[in-house]
């Protein structure tokens, strides 16, 4: 069981990229198919910052 994490939200960054739609194709599981914006798909990532409550 992995353990609870508390805190206060100080700063979210969200960044967002171009990915080739085969490697979406690859990761995404049965039937999902990667939907794309001029030929690229999106990937992205959230890094949050906690701060004690």
């Amino acid at each position: 069981m992995l353990p609870a994490v508390r805190g206060v939200i100080d700063r979210r960054i969200l960044a967002n990229y171009r990915v080739e739609p085969d490697a979406l194709r690859e990761l995404l599981p049965e039937p999902f198919e990667p939907q794309t914006v001029d030929g690229w798909g999106i990937g992205g990532i959230c890094l949050i910052r906690l701060v004690d409550e």
